[in-house]
């Protein structure tokens, strides 16, 4: 195994196009040689342009600029599509994993489109917001007209992730007719209750100003020159029309309204008729999306293995899977007519981990299982009762007097990021901020637990604010004292009642849903709940410090027995196949580091992240990118009305960088976020300069009030 890696990775280092046959072969590309057009548009009946790039069996794009891309045979006939559409750059920023992927598919006989949206990348217009309806029109007429061109045959898939995952559910809810099948990836069917701004009512501290400033800083980047003449003016357009930053936008959306419901395909899941496979990730944050939606739709089904935010075939921690042999398998299926058994297919392939390794900030690979079945959780329940001196046991032994605690600045310290992409960015040791926080464990383990699916906490609590939330987690304690966060879950109190207020003292009985999870507690090793009024910047902190106090709780754990499973009988390919990296010059290499700083004069806690893309650059557009992303959320004390995020983004883009005219262009982008008792303040300021002279500049101070929140 080692020396077979070893050979790929040899062919994998070489360019696409100076690969021999039997080096392809080895790749798992088929027998289609294979033609890329770099650049074309799309119509659209407005006259809006969308900027396309596309890859074809051998002679069949009937394009004027295009070049063969891999020899092989001709390509005869139709064939069916698959789309992927985003607001994320094709011909630079995308392009490394596109040319990895897209080839390797149009290689088996299909024609891959990679479309930017409106507003964004090389395509005309403005992007004002994410998943507006002029974004799922646009792609239903671009779905029209890839159907109608001559190489189609008339049968579309969409295939993404995140952004991409996101729309391919809400355009199958429109229904247009070519559209045939797609592939999700780390999406969500409700985007309140799971998504990146708010969750159970309470904003995501870790995640709300964060996406809002990757957005501000991407929507305000300059089109490619080279595709477009009037680059400077397109680009003006979009800072001077949409180049607010949309956090004020979400937070003032804080219920879920028609504003979250409009692309939430739970609002009527019969609509999304069409076969669905959803793909999460156990270290992702849209974990429980997949699950359900392998319940709800009405041709769903789910592979949740441990990843993170990225493809399953690199994602980090492992195992990896063949996902690009998954994917041919289901466009055979379904855009193909082609029976390769997916019909047969369990409805919900799931990862096990092993709890084995201790926490830390990041995991290569998960020990564990592959299991298969039908159902989103297991079918077995385990119910431990909150009981005196910390202990939580299996039976009626409840409390005999209530329990305590109050909001504290420390309690969240050692969270992780809500969106990780495998970098060293998963919960650190709990020990270091359980003591902030209400906590029990439960007896060693006799047996092995198996938990799978959504954990539910049940309470009877009261506070003594009118405005409060919960945050519950649950760890596993290891041997030598080591517990690691497995899954945690939040409510906004206010959202139980009508007028948004909690009274103070009543005593409430709550549920609050743990993120699913697939998990093996082994013999001899404990369990951890905790609970805290707040805990930042997991959630935003509640107005003014609350004292929670508990009277009786139940935690209820969803769990199975082990199957043998074999990974050959679930998966097509168990191993990764894709091609080669697309030739990109490194200048400086990618870093990412995450501190936390703890002041003893001032009493300041501030969790930091540095994400350092590096500066690249692109031969094929002669364009170089440098790309710095930096994060900070401090408190002071237990103060909740001290806590502040800021975020800040920077990207350099020089087009014709290696020209004796290059084009330099800058965007710098710095939020932030704070607030008092009654208001969100926050201060949004965009620099852009072109050749070092100011562009477009502008700073908005701006507030939101706060209902409930």
């Amino acid at each position: 195994l080692i020396l077979l890696d070893s050979l790929l990775q040899e062919e994998m280092d070489k360019l696409l196009p100076n690969l021999s046959r039997s080096e392809i072969d080895k790749l798992g590309f088929g027998t289609h040689g294979v033609d890329e057009v770099t650049h074309c548009y799309c119509t659209l009946p407005d006259g809006c342009r969308l900027a396309l790039r596309v890859w074809g069996p051998r002679g069949t794009l009937d394009m004027e600029t295009k070049w063969s891309l891999i020899d092989g045979e001709q390509g005869e006939g139709t064939y069916p599509t698959v789309l992927e559409y985003l607001p994320y750059r094709k011909a630079d920023w995308t392009a490394e994993r596109d040319h990895r992927r897209h080839p390797w598919l149009a290689s088996h006989g299909y024609v891959v489109v990679r479309a930017d949206m409106r507003g964004s990348g090389d395509s005309d217009g403005v992007y004002y917001d994410e998943y507006l309806q002029q974004e799922q029109d646009d792609c239903v007429h671009l779905i029209d007209w890839i159907s109608t061109q001559p190489w189609s045959s008339g049968k579309v898939g969409m295939y993404g992730k995140s952004w991409g995952g996101f729309n391919g559910l809400q355009v199958a809810f429109c229904q247009p007719p070519a559209l045939s099948a797609i592939i999700t990836l780390f999406s969500t069917d409700n985007r309140f209750e799971d998504d990146i701004h708010w969750k159970a009512g309470c904003v995501l501290g870790g995640g709300m100003l964060s996406w809002a400033a990757t957005m501000f800083c991407w929507d305000a980047r300059p089109p490619q020159p080279q595709y477009n003449k009037d680059w400077q003016k397109v680009w003006r357009s979009r800072l001077e029309k949409a180049g607010e930053c949309l956090v004020k936008t979400w937070l003032e959306h804080q219920t879920y309204d028609d504003y979250w419901k409009h692309g939430s395909v739970t609002e009527d899941t019969s609509k999304v008729a069409i076969p669905v496979l959803a793909i999460g990730g156990w270290h992702d944050g849209y974990t429980n999306c997949a699950l359900r939606m392998a319940q709800t739709l009405p041709k769903c089904q789910a592979i949740v293995g441990p990843w993170s935010h990225n493809w399953p075939d690199e994602a980090i921690p492992g195992p990896n899977i063949g996902f690009m042999d998954e994917c041919l398998t289901w466009w055979d299926q379904h855009l193909k007519g082609v029976d390769r058994g997916y019909d047969q297919m369990p409805k919900v392939r799931w990862y096990l981990c092993n709890g084995v390794v201790p926490p830390g900030p990041s995991v290569v690979s998960w020990p564990g299982q592959w299991q298969a079945g039908d159902r989103s959780e297991g079918g077995d329940q385990q119910v431990y009762t909150l009981s005196d001196s910390h202990r939580m046991v299996q039976g009626n032994t409840g409390l005999t007097s209530p329990v305590s605690v109050s909001f504290s600045g420390s309690a969240g310290l050692t969270c992780g990021e809500w969106l990780s992409f495998g970098a060293p960015d998963l919960p650190g040791d709990q020990r270091v901020t359980s003591q902030f926080q209400a906590c029990w464990y439960s007896d060693v383990l006799e047996n092995d637990l198996h938990i799978y699916g959504q954990p539910v906490i049940s309470l009877d609590c009261e506070v003594d604010q009118q405005t409060a939330q919960l945050y519950c987690g649950l760890c596993h304690v290891l041997p030598g004292g080591g517990a690691r966060l497995l899954t945690y879950g939040l409510l906004n109190l206010n959202g139980l009642t009508s007028d948004r207020k909690v009274t103070p003292g009543k005593v409430y009985t709550v549920k609050v849903m743990l993120d699913a999870i697939g998990y093996t507690v082994p013999a001899g090793q404990s369990l951890q709940l905790v609970v805290s009024p707040g805990s930042f910047p997991t959630s935003w902190p509640s107005p003014v410090l609350t004292r929670l106090t508990l009277h009786s709780g139940t935690m209820t754990l969803p769990s199975v027995s082990v199957d043998k499973v074999q990974e050959e009988e679930i998966f097509t390919h168990t191993q990764p196949r894709l091609g080669p990296s697309k030739h990109v010059e490194v200048l400086r290499k990618a870093t990412f580091d995450r501190n936390l700083s703890y002041g003893l004069s001032d009493n300041a806690r501030c969790i930091s992240t540095k994400s350092d893309d590096g500066c690249k650059y692109y031969p094929d557009v002669d364009t170089e990118i440098d790309e710095v992303n930096e994060d900070r959320y401090t408190i002071t004390g237990d103060d909740p009305t001290s806590a502040v995020v800021f975020s800040s983004r920077s990207c350099l883009i020089t087009y014709q960088a290696h020209t004796d005219n290059p084009i330099k262009t800058e965007t710098i982008t710095s939020s932030w976020m704070k607030s008092d008792e009654n208001q969100f303040l926050l201060t949004n300021s965009l620099v852009t300069r072109l050749d070092g002279v100011d562009f477009f500049s502008k700073t908005w101070q701006e507030t939101v009030p706060r209902n409930g929140i």
